[in-house]
């Protein structure tokens, strides 16, 4: 079968030690599973070459022949590396692998192709069946000029180094935690890849590949060759001068005017442990440049980390972060020292401005992360104002590592939905272990301390917890007293478990002084201000938090909650549709829901898969808005939804089946009507009174004050006390004519009283409220 290209005999040429396959048939069952997972893969046919027969006038004894010759016209070689392949003298060495990487460097493609992706790639595709030794490791990257990069098919035990079988006795005892059955698929999709890069290159002419035609012709006459070979000198000198002074006249923008955005480095060295290097070395470049205050705009990591493996261009990318430059790289590990190619390019172009290697040991990682952010500094401005490293973050590795993935499954997670402490648990487990490993690591606690508040922030009524981040936070003060991130950390704990608004305001303001693009800081100054209902420099610290990073779904439905505060539902509608875009979570479409309830829009409008999310409580809510409550009585008993079985008995004037089913529920939150509906009046306000105690007591919580003094007047209409209801809405809105969140007293629950009190009809018609800011030219909705 010919190959998909023409020209070629074979897509594919195996290439292995006979050795390697006699004792159990691995390459043949190798080659079998690859051929199966590439039908699986390819539309098309693709041939492979792979000698089964020893007596194919291939063996390493014998000489090479014209067949062989016709047969390594492939498009991709695949190299078994073992520890009897890397062997000089050794047939399969010299007239297979070192042959086809002299041929395909001189056909009509080269040896190194560009992929769709932008990335390079080599025609060579080495797969690997055991560690290798030093020497031997260096025999192959010599051939091929560079770094070895393989997909690795090796079980590593102790005092085991053996190929992956197919069905493994103890998969998990395997050290290098790989499992055949995906490694293949690696190689399938790797071969795709390179096939896909082969057909839409162009090749090289005839010119580039014809070494006689690369030959530049002898002139006839001498005086002509010298004035030749004297513009060629010429020509090569203005060359050199051009090259060194090209760094002073590049077309990079000033980074004062300039935004940033660094991706998480791409692994290379075949080894998907090795995967959180790239998170943290771009983690720490980024949070470098960022204090180094050279650049308008660094996009937040947070924005970053869903561009790992993407399929995006440059432009598209620059786009939607809002950037000039995307600053990214790939790393490889040779030995013990870690190498890393970085790379800046024009977001807007997608050009590739310049390329920089960087090598140093593995245990100076954070040296070497310092050297790139310094060396990106260097290449916009002279003037380098990169404070060096104060000492090194932590000599474990493995603390390093544990490290950065609690920070990767933290900020990818945490901010679509509120998770709970269930769902954040592996988060922690990761920084618990970090600290274990490393008591000194202070980016470990930070961590662990962030993920803490977070789920206290949340779930308030935990004590035990309060007593736990207490300790944390003392333990943090005591021994990383000049750590830079000293301040987010008090000031979150300010906000999230003390509640003192002042001191956070005062400690996270101080942080954007120090990094004017720390996400965390941004994003908490504005739920600050948005409980203040100081609403102008809410929307303020959210803009920047969403131009920070706009892929956040949590930033978005925090906006939705803030414009329906402000009274402006429509905004905060589309708000939180945006949300729901993003994520697809059930907490974002509910919101939108409720907003188009409260904006007075129609339900049907709503995308079909976000009605689908939420399920038939959507035809629930559906069903109060035409107040069929009948038909709602009957949606919650089929799902047994106590809130919404309570609401509609209640609607239906039946009060003890309403307290009996809120009495039923689980959510704290129904307790108060649960006590309301029982005819319970004093129990029914202390248990509100529990519910909001720990935000109410500090008297700065204006929000928590608010959204209490509506619970209020809902259990005044409840208890059927309408004139305490009205009384207590106009208090609320003489109190804080900021809030602007009545469109809720238009829903169902309040028919009754806007029929028949009419006081609290005119109480709503006559609100004061300040002029509504307009959004829309802060934040493109």
């Amino acid at each position: 079968m010919p190959s998909i290209l023409p020209g070629y005999e074979y897509d594919i040429f195996i290439s292995y030690r006979q050795k390697d396959n006699k004792y159990d048939g691995w390459v043949t069952e190798f080659v079998a599973n690859l051929k199966k997972e590439i039908e699986a893969t390819f539309k098309e046919d693709v041939s492979i070459y792979f000698d089964v027969n020893p007596h194919d006038g291939l063996l390493d004894t014998h000489q090479v022949s014209e067949s062989l010759e016709g047969k390594l016209k492939c498009l991709i070689f695949i190299p078994i590396i073992s520890q009897t392949y890397c062997d000089p003298k050794s047939f399969a060495w010299q007239h297979e692998f070192c042959a086809f990487n002299k041929r395909s460097k001189e056909d009509t493609y080269g040896r190194d192709i560009k992929l769709s992706t932008g990335n390079v790639a080599s025609r060579i595709l080495p797969v690997k069946i055991h560690d290798l030794d030093e020497e031997d490791k260096a025999v192959v990257e010599g051939e091929l000029g560079g770094v070895l990069r393989p997909i690795e098919f090796i079980y590593k035990s102790a005092g085991v180094n053996r190929p992956l079988r197919a069905n493994e006795d103890h998969p998990q005892d395997n050290l290098n935690k790989v499992y055949y059955r995906d490694q293949i698929n690696k190689v399938a999709n790797a071969v795709k890849e390179i096939i896909g890069g082969l057909k839409k290159s162009e090749g090289r002419t005839a010119a580039d590949t014809d070494p006689v035609r690369k030959q530049v012709p002898q002139p006839k006459k001498s005086g002509k060759r010298w004035i030749a070979v004297g513009a060629a000198a010429v020509l090569l000198v203005m060359i050199g001068i051009y090259l060194l002074i090209l760094p002073s006249f590049t077309i990079l923008k000033d980074p004062g005017s300039s935004g940033v955005a660094v991706l998480p480095f791409r692994n290379f060295t075949g080894s998907e442990e090795l995967n959180y290097y790239g998170v943290g070395m771009a983690f720490e470049i980024r949070t470098k440049l960022s204090m180094s205050k050279q650049f308008s705009f660094i996009s937040s990591l947070q924005a970053t980390l869903t561009y790992i493996d993407t399929k995006k261009t440059p432009k598209e990318i620059g786009s939607e972060l809002g950037v000039d430059y995307l600053l990214s790289g790939l790393y490889q590990k040779g030995g013990n020292k870690i190498k890393v190619e970085v790379e800046l390019t024009d977001a807007t172009t997608g050009r590739v401005i310049w390329t920089l290697p960087f090598e140093n040991e593995l245990v100076e990682i954070f040296k070497l992360q310092a050297s790139i952010a310094g060396e990106v500094l260097n290449q916009f401005s002279r003037e380098n104002s990169l404070q060096d490293e104060k000492g090194t973050p932590t000599h474990s590795l493995d603390a390093y590592a544990h490290s950065t993935r609690g920070y990767q499954l933290y900020h990818g997670e945490v901010w679509d939905e509120k998770l709970s402490s269930v769902a954040l648990k592996p988060s922690l487990d990761q920084f618990e272990k970090a600290i274990a490993l490393d008591s000194t690591f202070a980016d470990a606690w930070v961590g662990l301390i962030d993920v803490q508040s977070y789920i206290y922030l949340n779930e308030p009524d935990d004590s035990l917890l309060s007593s736990k981040l207490q300790s944390y936070v003392s333990y943090y003060n005591t021994h990383f007293p000049d750590s830079w991130q000293k301040k987010l950390v008090q000031g979150q704990f300010a906000y999230r478990v003390l509640h003192d608004y002042s001191q956070a305001l005062t400690l996270l303001l101080g942080v954007l002084e120090d990094d004017p693009d720390n996400l965390p800081a941004s994003a908490t100054l504005s739920a600050i201000y948005k409980r203040r209902l100081e609403f102008s420099k809410a929307l303020e610290f959210k803009e920047q938090e969403l131009n920070l990073d706009p892929s956040r779904s949590g930033s978005w439905k925090d906006l939705g909650d803030m414009l329906g505060m402000m009274g402006d539902t429509k905004n905060a509608q589309k708000a939180y549709l945006k949300a729901w875009e993003l994520s697809h979570g059930k907490e974002a479409a509910e919101a939108a829901m409720f907003e188009t309830m409260e904006a007075n829009l129609s339900l049907d409008e709503l995308p079909v898969e976000l009605k689908m999310k939420i399920g038939p409580e959507f035809d629930f809510w559906k069903a109060t808005v035409s107040r069929n409550w009948k038909g709602a009585k009957k949606i919650a008993i089929a799902e047994r939804n106590y809130f919404n079985l309570w609401t509609a008995y209640w609607m239906l004037g039946d009060k003890d089946s309403a307290a009996y089913w809120a009495e039923m529920s689980p959510d704290a939150g129904a307790k108060p009507f649960m006590f309301a509906l029982s005819g319970k009046r004093e129990k029914a306000f202390k248990e509100l009174d529990k519910v909001f105690k720990k935000y109410v007591d500090t008297g700065d919580d204006k929000m928590m004050l608010c959204n209490k003094s509506s619970q209020e007047i809902t259990l005044h209409v409840v208890l059927g006390e309408y004139p305490q209801a009205t009384e207590k809405l106009i208090k609320l809105n003489n109190q804080f004519p900021d809030f602007g969140s009545y469109q809720f007293y238009s829903l169902a629950w309040f028919d009754k009283i806007r029929k028949d009190y009419p006081p609290f009809q005119e109480a709503l018609n006559n609100l004061k409220r300040k002029p509504m800011m307009d959004v829309t030219k802060r934040i493109k909705l």
